[in-house]
């Protein structure tokens, strides 16, 4: 309980920076994901640097290595952690290797889950379009994948996943990006505080897509589902979308 209550505090993932993330996205949604493909070429060698390291901190990292060790990984406590000190002290690959490690021995709780997908995000930033983005881009949609099975109800993992989805620039058909939607739905849409995000992202997708004879149905029909929904910011969400209704009487 303790390792929990620590983690829980020392965690930086904040629910309303989600919120506002996605938010930006959803007006930004339009098929093309160009914004990820600009990034600069970053070819900072990622493995970890000891040399600026505090003394006290490599001291407790080393400690509680061969505590988690000792214990062959069943020390839960010890574990938990070392995670919080290794991504303290920013060392990624032994703070991965160990992520993945007690990911077999444990189940991870939301904190813990959140703060591993933010990390990969930002690695994914920092990584320009080729081979090498595409490989992060795929192990992402795998820890999202396994969080949301870990954590089906977690809204926070569910609006980050949403964030991503978005962002990302491997190829989705319109359909695959649709049964996302729909899948994060069940969650996400009926959480009172933050489902507004989550239905203007919804329907900007919709309405990025090509004219059709569906399209308009499929923007009306997101649009009514999300006035439909208990939500604390209805009124604002609903000025947003008459915002961009063309016949506002009808």
């Amino acid at each position: 309980a303790a390792a929990a209550a620590a983690a829980a505090a020392t965690t930086t993932t904040d629910d309303d920076d989600d919120l506002e993330e996605v938010e930006d996205l959803s007006d930004s949604e339009d098929g093309s994901n160009n914004d990820m493909d600009d990034d600069d070429d970053d070819d900072d060698d990622d493995s970890d640097d000891y040399d600026d390291l505090d003394d006290t901190l490599l001291d407790e990292v080393m400690n509680l290595e061969k505590k988690v060790e000792t214990s062959k990984g069943r020390d839960y406590g010890a574990h938990a952690k070392l995670l919080l000190k290794l991504r303290q002290a920013k060392l990624k690959e032994r703070l991965e290797e160990s992520r993945v490690a007690f990911d077999r021995k444990f189940s991870l709780s939301e904190e813990q889950w959140l703060s591993w997908l933010e990390d990969k995000m930002t690695e994914l930033k920092k990584c320009a379009s080729g081979k090498k983005r595409k490989e992060i881009e795929a192990y992402i949609q795998e820890l999202f994948e396994r969080a949301t099975a870990t954590l089906p109800a977690s809204v926070p993992v569910w609006l980050k996943y949403l964030s991503f989805s978005v962002a990302k620039t491997s190829e989705d058909t319109e359909e695959d990006r649709r049964q996302f939607y729909e899948r994060s739905c069940k969650i996400v849409a009926k959480d009172y505080r933050r489902g507004n995000a989550f239905w203007l992202a919804y329907r900007a997708f919709e309405s990025s897509q090509i004219e059709s004879p569906e399209k308009k149905s499929r923007v009306q029909a997101v649009s009514t589902r999300a006035l439909e929904t208990p939500l604390e910011k209805l009124d604002e969400l609903k000025e947003k979308i008459l915002a961009e209704v063309e016949n506002k009487d009808e």
